[in-house]
């Protein structure tokens, strides 16, 4: 009998990385930033029936910069997963554009925060972001990255995890100390789908209830018409784009914000496709 060396066909799992941060990304290397001093701060609050953790900020040369951690129950995460069919083995589904809005609004790993930071009394405006997750029922997933911050803030694994980064560039050129800083945590617009309708000419009305306030809202179409693209605004020879689609424009009443109202196809667009470049047609 013959004993294979089990090692010898066990792929490694891969090195999580050391834990290094700079004015950027969770996932970059910044092997080269060593003036990142890393201030503890271990806050936890809960928001919004969430439970949130700021475990440290940073100082750095180029700015400020803060994770965010929110705690999300896996039983949440197993329901949310079961109820879209969401799995390893089906990347493959094709979504429409009203079930991705929905599934992007239902996410307990998402994250749409707007935070305030007031350092030594100056407002700083967060420059870019960037958000990972860490979820349990899908381990297979989880990037090296994402468990070496599990790993440093020593975030229950059991739990699901949403990790927000955010950046402030700072005013001057030097890294300043510290005496005051205070954050506050505003909730970004999130998406919300909204009733289907049909449009087939001018003068249609379509009455619109929002989802939050319930007041009502009456759109009428004003230019209803199908119209064409010229090709010679496509500039990639081997691929063929489609061309025609439909355009609408419209009044709403009362009114609201420009993105506050978004109209799209309950249906996914027709995607460019290759070109036959055979002259036999096989």
């Amino acid at each position: 009998m013959i004993y294979e060396d089990y090692n010898e066909w066990v792929p490694a799992e891969p090195k999580i990385p050391e834990w290094k941060v700079g004015f950027g990304n969770l996932w970059e290397n910044y092997g080269h930033e060593g003036d990142v001093e890393e201030i503890s701060l271990h806050r936890e609050f809960v928001w919004h029936d969430e439970a949130w953790h700021i475990p440290a900020v940073y100082i750095c040369s180029k700015g400020l910069v803060i994770d965010f951690c929110v705690q999300v129950p896996t039983e949440g995460i197993h329901s949310f997963m079961g109820k879209w069919n969401l799995s390893a083995g089906n990347g493959g589904i094709e979504f429409t554009n009203e079930q991705q809005v929905q599934i992007d609004t239902e996410n307990p790993l998402d994250i749409n925060i707007n935070p305030e930071v007031v350092l030594n009394g100056n407002v700083l405006s967060a420059s870019h972001s960037c958000r990972v997750s860490w979820n349990p029922c899908f381990p297979e997933g989880i990037t090296p990255e994402v468990k070496s911050a599990i790993q440093h803030y020593g975030l229950d694994p059991a739990y699901g995890w949403a990790i927000w980064r955010a950046a402030f560039p700072l005013t001057k050129e030097h890294k300043p100390q510290i005496t005051t800083l205070s954050i506050t945590l505003m909730q970004e617009p999130v998406t919300m789908p909204g009733p289907r309708f049909r449009v087939s000419a001018p003068g249609e009305h379509i009455a619109l209830t929002h989802p939050v306030t319930g007041k009502q809202h009456t759109m009428t179409v004003l230019e209803y018409e199908q119209k064409e693209i010229s090709r010679v605004h496509f500039g990639i020879q081997n691929q063929k784009f489609p061309t025609h689609y439909t355009m609408i424009s419209y009044a709403l009443s009362p009114n609201l914000p420009d993105s506050a109202l978004t109209v799209m196809d309950c249906v996914r667009s027709d995607q460019p496709y290759q070109k036959n470049i055979n002259p036999n047609g096989a």
